[in-house]
């Protein structure tokens, strides 16, 4: 798990990207937008162990945060190739 951050983690895209429930720090999340559902946050090691088990215990709720993570993905990678398609036409200026 990534206790500190800067930027968008990779690896939590990843995770995200190929279908795994997520649970990461505050620091680990910054970057990524608000949770939304999409993966869990716990600051502490008693908060991300019960928020592991929480989602180990239940199948339903892993299941739709996993759904939420690909479309957060999704909509990222969307959002991502649409401002460099933009921006190699000549029709906006790239931002990152």
């Amino acid at each position: 798990p990534g206790r500190v951050g800067t930027g968008l983690h990779v690896k939590n895209t990843e995770a995200l990207a190929f279908a795994r429930p997520l649970v990461i720090s505050r620091a680990a999340a910054r970057g990524m937008g608000p949770a939304e559902g999409a993966f869990g946050v716990a600051d502490d090691a008693e908060t991300f162990a019960e928020a592991v088990l929480a989602l180990l215990a239940d199948g339903e709720a892993a299941a739709r945060q996993v759904a939420l993570g690909l479309v957060r993905v999704e909509d990222t990678a969307r959002r991502a190739y649409e401002a460099l398609r933009a921006a190699v036409a000549g029709e906006a200026s790239f931002q990152a």
